[in-house]
């Protein structure tokens, strides 16, 4: 009885939060992405750990707050035939939502994070970043979104602004949810049960970790991901828990560079002032498999 309780708090304050009338309260995934060396007949894998939860806390008739975290790890060789470098991002989110009136809504969040490979450098591997979306809801069918996102980087500092829509067909089978140019999912079911479907991800990542100890030689390697991966999707528990397995192409590189070096801007995918010396090989991506499993409430998606 006090699972079904909780279950049907997160349901109803979800309902009131999100326009999609869904949300992903926790989600975990593992994938292996095949890695090539520029001007090498050489390639490696890349192996990933992915977690995250999110739990929406009822203060106010139409006010939320936020409390979630993310962990994510990466660990591959940065250069051919070299050590595996561990990696890990470690960021707790806190924000609050407010529902303004049946069009807008909105939230704001802080994201502060740990990101190293936890060698001795956590003063230095300490960053924090932010996030605000606002949302106008025109039908039980279609949303969109608007918000900015930044965070400081071992190498500056990333931002970008982002659009988005969620849409979802009349006959309740297509549903696409996207917020550009971070992410972005299209679903297909399969059945009217909606028990099975196929869809399409999108994601795109740039962040950075500090690698090394807390002095003049420590350096940084800036991860910039984004990957298209087609799946075939399970849905569980009356649809509450989806089981994905994913196959697709991701663009992966992880430079290597100088923690004393010149410090840049990048805003989406454009640097600005970028005139740093990088200390490894290129990196390009290839095939990566990817299974996952998600927890979600609010939707028989």
């Amino acid at each position: 009885m006090k699972r079904f309780n909780l279950l049907f708090v997160l349901f109803f304050a979800v309902q009131h939060i999100f326009a999609q009338d869904y949300v992903d309260v926790a989600k975990i995934s593992y994938s292996s992405t095949q890695i090539n060396y520029q001007g090498q007949d050489a390639s490696s894998r890349m192996n990933a750990f992915d977690a995250m939860f999110l739990s929406p806390l009822q203060i106010a008739p139409a006010t939320h707050v936020l409390v979630g975290g993310d962990f994510n790890l990466r660990s591959l060789e940065l250069n051919n035939n070299a050590t595996d470098n561990t990696f890990y991002n470690a960021m707790l989110r806190l924000g609050i939502s407010k529902v303004f009136n049946q069009e807008w809504n909105g939230y704001i969040a802080a994201l502060p994070k740990f990101a190293s490979d936890y060698d001795s450098n956590f003063g230095s591997s300490f960053m924090i970043g932010g996030l605000a979306m606002l949302k106008r809801v025109r039908s039980e069918n279609l949303t969109w979104k608007v918000g900015l996102y930044g965070s400081q980087e071992a190498y500056g500092f990333f931002g970008t602004p982002i659009l988005g829509i969620f849409y979802r067909t009349p006959d309740d089978k297509l549903t696409i949810d996207a917020s550009l140019p971070l992410w972005a999912d299209a679903n297909y079911a399969l059945n009217n049960k909606k028990t099975t479907s196929v869809g399409l991800d999108f994601v795109a990542i740039r962040r950075s970790f500090f690698m090394g100890r807390d002095n003049v030689d420590q350096r940084y390697v800036e991860n910039n991901e984004i990957s298209f991966t087609p799946y075939f999707q399970y849905a569980a528990l009356d649809s509450k828990l989806l089981l994905r397995l994913k196959a697709g192409y991701s663009a992966t590189d992880f430079g290597l560079y100088a923690v004393n070096d010149n410090k840049m801007t990048a805003i989406s995918a454009i640097n600005i002032n970028d005139d740093r010396t990088r200390l490894n090989q290129d990196i390009r991506g290839g095939l990566q498999i990817k299974i996952e499993a998600t927890i979600r409430l609010g939707s028989k998606r």
